[in-house]
């Protein structure tokens, strides 16, 4: 019931973004993408938990920044359709240099300047409930229309009361860094992509005094869009396929180490 609810919520706060950028904002980019994920081993601390995992992600830009957000639902394992676990993220990003009408980092390979805050939510008891604030820029020169950007956070977590005696870390304030990128490229008559994101951070022992972790989470893709073969008046033309590695270190548990969990998805761009 609880995973119902925030899951309605959650759809709620996404449908009504995604409303608000194709209703004021048809001026600026803005895109949204499905994606259907097979997990394999996905379910931490078991092995052999195969799971599906939904996630829909939308990008708008305005006037004044952009917002990313995105929703993951994870099933039941073994490739079952009952929703298990759920997390989501909103991110927007206020560009100093629009606001005020003046560039803070005048150099050749660095955009602008942007105030950032971004809310994390979960109802699973290695992800816990978190804000961050912090800056962001973004770097210029990739080709392609390629993209990257940085973004440094202070970064304050608040494990569930629930969860808490199985929650690896503490409810404590610390800090973040996130790496994001995306890159088109081709290889021969083939439109690939490699995407993802890098997120790094401390978090304190729950069992350890005095016990700090540095915990990362890095999540890329290598992406073939089906245009490659389809053109463009079709159906799978605004389509992908390709595979995510997620590679973390401590992300489920303080004795977990290190984790590769390898998927293949297909996705929709819309």
């Amino acid at each position: 019931m609880v995973i119902r609810k925030k899951l309605m919520m959650m759809i709620f706060v996404l449908f009504i973004q995604i409303f608000a950028s194709n209703a004021f904002g048809d001026t600026y980019f803005k895109q949204t993408e499905c994606q259907l994920h097979a997990d394999i081993n996905r379910n931490p601390p078991s092995n052999n938990n195969d799971i599906w995992t939904l996630t829909v992600a939308h990008f708008s830009e305005w006037k004044y920044g952009d917002t990313f957000l995105f929703m993951d639902i994870e099933t039941e394992p073994t490739f079952k359709q009952t929703p298990a676990a759920m997390y989501f993220e909103i991110a927007p990003r206020f560009s100093m240099d629009k606001i005020f009408e003046r560039d803070f980092l005048p150099t050749s390979f660095l955009g602008e300047l942007y105030i950032t805050f971004q809310y994390n939510g979960a109802d699973v008891e290695y992800i816990p409930t978190s804000w961050l604030a912090g800056l962001s820029i973004d770097f210029l020169g990739q080709p392609n229309y390629g993209f990257s950007n940085l973004s440094l956070f202070v970064k304050d977590s608040d494990r569930k009361t629930a969860y808490q005696d199985k929650s690896p870390y503490q409810n404590d304030t610390s800090w973040q860094v996130t790496f994001a990128w995306g890159q088109p490229f081709n290889l021969g008559p083939l439109q690939m992509e490699f995407n993802g994101f890098l997120d790094y951070w401390e978090a304190n022992s729950l069992t350890i005094k005095d016990k700090t972790y540095r915990i990362l989470l890095a999540e890329p893709q290598l992406r073939l869009k089906l245009s490659s073969f389809q053109g463009k008046d079709n159906f799978l033309s605004n389509s992908v396929v390709g595979t995510e590695i997620e590679i973390s270190n401590h992300f489920f548990a303080e004795e977990g180490g290190w984790r590769v969990n390898p998927t293949l998805f297909f996705a929709v761009v819309f």
